[in-house]
C-alpha cells in the first residue's frame, strides 16, 4: 500500500527481492539494513548469491552484507566516495571506483577482512568498473574524460599479461 505524504511517496518497508527468472516469482525477500541510506545505492549480488556489495553513505563506502546471517561489514572506510562495486567470479574480491585523487580510479579488495587493497587502474581520466569476465581475466569499465562528461566509452583491460587495454567494439 502506498500513501502520499507531502512531497514524496512512502511504500512500506524497504526490502530487496530475489526474483527467479526461471520460476518467474520472488524466491527470497531480504530486509534492508536498518538506518542506512537507501537512495542512489549501487548493489550487486556475489556470483555465489551469498553476499551483497553496496555503496552506502555520502560520501559512500563499500559494505558487504551477508544475506543469510543478516550481517553487515564495512569493506572500505576512506570516506572519499567508493562506488560501483562488482564481484570477482569466485566471490572473494570486490572491485570499485574511488574519488581519492579528485578523479576516479579502480581498486580491488578481498572481502575476507584482510583490508589489503590493490590498485587495478589509475589514470588521469574517470573510470568506473562495469563487469569482470566469467574467468576473471578481463575487466570491462566505463571511461569518460571528465566528471561532467555524460558520454562514456567501454574499455576492456586484461588483468594479466601486458595489460594493454582496448576499446569494446559492439
Amino acid at each position: 500500500s502506498a500513501t502520499k505524504l507531502i512531497d514524496r511517496w512512502e511504500i512500506g518497508k524497504m526490502t530487496l527481492q530475489l526474483y527467479d527468472l526461471t520460476q518467474q516469482k520472488v524466491t527470497r525477500t531480504i530486509p534492508w539494513p536498518r538506518g542506512e541510506e537507501r537512495e542512489g545505492v549501487d548493489i550487486r549480488f556475489s556470483p555465489d548469491g551469498q553476499k551483497l556489495a553496496a555503496s552506502i553513505g555520502d560520501p559512500s563506502d563499500i559494505w558487504i552484507y551477508e544475506v543469510e546471517r543478516g550481517v553487515r561489514t564495512r569493506l572500505t572506510s576512506h570516506g572519499l566516495g567508493e562506488n560501483s562495486p562488482i564481484w570477482s567470479p569466485d566471490s572473494r574480491r570486490v572491485l570499485y571506483d574511488t574519488d581519492r585523487r579528485t578523479i576516479t580510479d579502480i581498486f580491488e579488495m578481498d572481502v575476507d577482512g584482510s583490508g589489503i587493497e590493490k590498485t587495478v587502474l589509475a589514470t588521469e581520466e574517470f573510470e568506473s568498473p562495469s563487469d569482470l569476465s566469467m574467468d576473471g581475466r578481463f575487466l570491462a569499465y566505463n571511461h569518460s574524460g571528465s566528471r561532467n562528461t555524460r558520454q562514456s566509452d567501454v574499455f576492456i583491460l586484461p588483468l594479466d599479461g601486458d595489460r594493454k587495454l582496448f576499446p569494446f567494439q559492439a
